[in-house]
């Protein structure tokens, strides 16, 4: 637990460094199930092992 705890902190502090050089930005959460192109896009970056990576911490 405490690594995923660090894992997460670490992402949301990447995820803000990289907004504090966009002057205007929105997040908005999308259900997996009803932005397909976005999880095609995903499942594809992962499957080339390059480009976009999302790490998920262990089970």
């Amino acid at each position: 637990e405490a690594i995923a705890g660090g894992f997460k902190s670490t992402l949301i502090r990447r995820i803000h460094q990289l907004l504090s050089k966009v002057f205007h930005w929105n997040i908005q959460h999308i259900p997996q199930n009803e932005n397909k192109f976005a999880d095609n896009l995903i499942k594809t970056a992962r499957d080339k092992r390059k480009g976009l990576r999302l790490l998920e911490p262990p089970v």
